[in-house]
């Protein structure tokens, strides 16, 4: 089948993701535009990066076409229970108090973090140099101390960053407080770790909450710039982190070339990486057996198990070790760690597995929407999440790391269910609006 074909399947279904929907946001529709910038991308190539194998290709078509599938499969019906408020139907508030609090102490934690990294940089370091040392750690004290702040501050990170921007659009008291912090978690751990994918999630998470209330909420001319505000600081700071970082993926590039080649490789060159990977490490393609597909859950147990002297099984990190070597992309470009999602279910069962787990992902990303749309406040806050996958699904599978799935854990921390006749329990929890 030619790119070509996909691309004009994939139109078809985004459309067809609108009209049944009635809202863009919906899985479907993002997922294929991204997909149909990847492949149109790939169509008119690129002098920097190799085109991508044949092998490659099928995985990103069978995958591609696997998600829309789902569209077609009868959704389940739910009894949406009425709650508290009967004008949104909701039967979860969210405890705002308890985000700004928890929001100081890690804004307050991060803030002590990032000293080292600022003052390397100053130094003269790069922020390739700075990602690199962020994820090595030598003793048992850095070891503890790293994960300690993966399932706590990363994991809630971006919860919280979601509850910001409901309370932005309530009569919250300490909205704007709470937003600032959001934020600052935001740029504080881009600055600590180098990277650029909080930046751009945040973005992603801004725009679909922004589509989905900007009928409903009148914003005033203040909340508009400091939405405009936020949107061109992470951009700038992407851009900022993509020149800066004296990088492994390109050699001997301007600035702006580094930038237009990182954009290439993020969202089309990827595939070609993920060709070489299952070239280089044949062998080892379908030995994971979908554990791939929700890792992140369990990997807690073997993180554990690390620090009682128990080693893991090879199996639990066999992707990661895989994709942490850089593989050449062209005869210039070398990548590593962006296999697609696609790359995650190739290692766990080859073509097959990646058929079927598309199909289980596009579904769930259904359940979760279908539930969203029916006023449901902390589905539509997993919706989010689920949305920074969706338009990252041309580089790697979140759910293979933990942080991501604690997040959706974390939701329950911050929301409340709330019976309809539970008046203790609604007093300290604001509720929608």
């Amino acid at each position: 089948m030619s790119i070509n074909v996909v691309i004009y399947i994939l139109v078809i279904a985004g459309v067809a993701g609108i009209i049944k929907y009635k809202e863009i946001i919906n899985p479907y529709t993002l997922f294929n535009v991204l997909w149909i910038l990847v492949l149109l991308l790939i169509d008119h190539g690129n002098d920097y990066i190799d085109p991508p194998s044949e092998t490659a290709l099928n995985c990103i078509i069978y995958g591609v076409i696997s998600f829309n599938c789902s569209m077609m499969v009868p959704m389940a019906r739910f009894k949406i229970r009425k709650g508290y408020d009967s004008d949104n139907h909701s039967e979860y508030r969210i405890n705002y108090n308890l985000a700004l609090k928890f929001s100081n102490i890690s804004v307050i934690v991060c803030a002590l973090l990032s000293i080292q990294p600022l003052v390397r940089f100053l130094s003269g370091s790069n922020f390739g140099v700075i990602r690199v040392d962020y994820y090595t750690y030598g003793n048992f004290l850095e070891y503890f101390l790293w994960y300690a702040r993966l399932y706590t501050i990363s994991a809630s990170r971006d919860v919280i960053f979601i509850i910001a921007l409901f309370a932005f659009i309530t009569n919250y008291k300490s909205k704007f407080r709470l937003l600032f912090n959001a934020i600052m978690l935001i740029i504080l751990e881009s600055v600590m770790s180098g990277g650029r994918y909080v930046l751009m999630n945040a973005g992603f998470m801004i725009f679909c909450f922004y589509l989905r209330y900007s009928d409903k909420v009148r914003l005033k001319p203040k909340q508009k710039i400091m939405i405009g505000c936020t949107l061109i600081a992470f951009f700038s700071l992407i851009i900022f982190f993509t020149s800066n970082r004296v990088t492994y993926l390109y050699s001997g590039l301007s600035p702006i070339q580094l930038i237009r080649q990182t954009f290439y490789g993020y969202f089309a060159g990827s595939v070609t990486y993920l060709g070489r990977l299952i070239t280089t490490y044949s062998a080892d393609m379908g030995t994971t057996y979908g554990l791939n597909f929700m890792q992140g859950f369990i990997l807690p147990v073997f993180t554990l198990s690390g620090f009682l002297g128990i080693p893991s099984p090879d199996v639990i990190n066999k992707v990661g070790n895989l994709t942490v070597k850089p593989l050449a992309i062209s005869a210039v470009a070398t990548l590593n760690a962006l296999p697609t999602v696609f790359g995650y279910f190739y290692v766990d069962g080859k073509m097959a597995a990646v058929i079927i787990e598309s199909f289980l992902f596009g579904y769930l990303c259904k359940k979760i929407y279908y539930r969203s749309v029916k006023g449901n406040t902390i589905y539509f806050a997993a919706y989010l999440l689920l949305v920074t996958q969706i338009l990252n699904t041309s580089t790697k599978w979140f759910f293979y790391q933990s942080d991501y799935c604690f997040a959706f854990l974390y939701l329950f921390l911050f929301f409340r269910r709330v019976e309809v006749n539970d008046e203790k329990n609604v007093k300290n929890v604001i509720g929608q609006t």
